[in-house]
């Protein structure tokens, strides 16, 4: 691979190393033949040696100093520029390029590299116009099947009313109810698809304004206190007083948080406790959700928030999808914001989303343009 390279440092020691020795064999001649012309002393002649000599090795090692310098960056700088962008597109950044500036083994790396990204970035183009489209074509027979179930219910209603019966009429409610979770449950489904494909897209746009996260994450907590109190869950909030606002899109975290409480509603068992806690830190807010069920394995925490990605068999069980916490990290990402998961088995998991404070300056820009 460094065929290239050993041709620079040849190139290197014969600049450096004989150039130099050359001129001194020159020097050293001309100085041999000034001393029979001139007949000085040998004592000077040799502390003029001495003299030229240093210098000589004090030239030649300055310059190869300089050219190693030059050569190691030469042969270091693409390396660098293709470990930073294996690790951006390793992240998820499928636009990275490296510039291929020579035609070594490093140039056809780069080239190599390049075209693996704009494959992968063609594929992935492919893969969400995909799930666009497979979305969009599902929307319409899932209303039409709402809507055929609810003429259905309807229709019973108005043969329960006129005392009319068929048989195997006592199944048909169960048989409806059925339906129509499975209907709701697609739905949900689709609609995911279409947030997660719009986000990933670039589509997705916040509405940014001063929040307070404290009030916004106390009113979703309550949306959820009748469907813990029927599952038999504690679910409680801690709030601290003179919270500052956050810079935030309220709509948006509001998705990110029921997303969070539907979560750990159902994964705690009956019995247990989901604690909604707000507190600041290093100039942030946090909102963390913390639940009492069976958590999630420490293998499993890093890709907790890819799409369709379950932890394990217990969670798979559940209802969804899979695609919940990669839409929420996609809206907390879009706000500049931040979601973290921490787990210990058995003890349940913990899910943080962090917003920026609003800052002073932008407080005052927004009254002024209000003003």
């Amino acid at each position: 691979m460094f065929r290239h390279v050993r041709t620079r440092l040849l190139a290197t020691y014969l600049i450096v190393i004989l150039l130099p020795l050359t001129f001194l064999g020159v020097h050293l001649t001309r100085e041999h033949e000034t001393f029979y012309a001139q007949r000085v002393s040998l004592a000077v002649q040799v502390q003029h040696m001495r003299w030229v000599i240093g210098w000589a090795i004090v030239v030649a090692g300055l310059g190869a100093s300089v050219l190693a310098l030059l050569l190691a960056r030469s042969i270091a700088r693409p390396i660098q520029e293709m470990t930073a962008a294996t690790a951006r597109l390793a992240a998820g950044d499928l636009s990275q390029r490296v510039p291929a500036r020579t035609a070594d083994e490093l140039g056809e790396l780069a080239r190599g590299f390049n075209a693996m990204a704009a494959e992968l970035e063609r594929m992935d183009l492919l893969r969400r116009a995909f799930i666009a489209d497979a979305s969009h074509e599902l929307r319409t027979p899932v209303a039409n099947l709402r809507v055929a179930v609810e003429a259905l219910r309807e229709e019973m209603g108005a043969r329960d009313g006129a005392g009319a019966t068929s048989p195997g009429a006592g199944e048909s409610p169960a048989l409806l109810e059925a339906i129509e979770h499975e209907a709701d449950r697609l739905g949900r489904l689709v609609e995911g698809m279409l947030d997660l494909s719009m986000l990933e897209s670039g589509r997705g746009q916040a509405t940014m304004a001063a929040t307070a996260i404290g009030d916004l994450a106390t009113r979703v907590a309550a949306s959820f206190r009748p469907a813990a109190d029927r599952r038999g869950i504690t679910l409680s909030t801690r709030v601290p007083p003179a919270l500052p606002p956050v810079l935030a899109d309220a709509e948006r975290t509001a998705q990110v948080l029921a997303n969070l409480l539907d979560n750990a509603l159902k994964f705690t068992p009956a019995g247990g406790q989901v604690t909604v806690r707000v507190f600041e830190r290093h100039g942030h807010v946090f909102v963390e959700v913390a639940d009492e069920g069976p958590g999630v394995p420490p293998e499993h925490l890093p890709h907790i928030f890819d799409r369709f990605y379950k932890a394990d068999r217990a969670r798979s069980e559940r209802p969804g999808a899979g695609l919940g916490l990669a839409i929420a990290r996609r809206l907390m990402e879009m706000q500049g914001g931040l979601i973290m998961a921490d787990s210990t088995p058995g003890q349940g998991a913990r899910f943080t989303i962090g917003l920026p404070r609003e800052r002073d300056d932008a407080r005052g820009a927004d009254r002024a343009s209000t003003a």
